[in-house]
């Protein structure tokens, strides 16, 4: 990923590179809860197939200043998604 800069009091996707906790994960999706990073910035809640090795998040600049998200910085973590039987609700 190269640095992005995110426009102020918009949102964007953002193309990410994902790092499993192990060599073969499990057949499942993962989801990324939301997080605030830096001053205004918020990553949404998303979910990401568990077979993407690159996808995308998407980020919101609550600020009225331009963010810029360079190519190191985490944006959250991802935990193993299960569907339950409570009306197709994610978990």
């Amino acid at each position: 990923m190269d640095t992005i800069r995110i426009p102020p009091l918009s949102q964007a996707d953002v193309p990410v590179s994902v790092t499993w906790p192990t060599l073969h994960p499990t057949q499942s999706d993962w989801l990324v809860e939301p997080k605030a990073v830096g001053g205004g910035l918020i990553v949404a809640r998303t979910l990401v197939s568990g077979e993407a090795l690159n996808t995308a998040i998407r980020v919101i600049n609550m600020t009225d200043q331009e963010y810029t998200i360079y190519c190191d910085d985490e944006l959250g973590k991802a935990c193993q998604a299960t569907v339950t039987g409570d009306g197709g609700r994610t978990t």
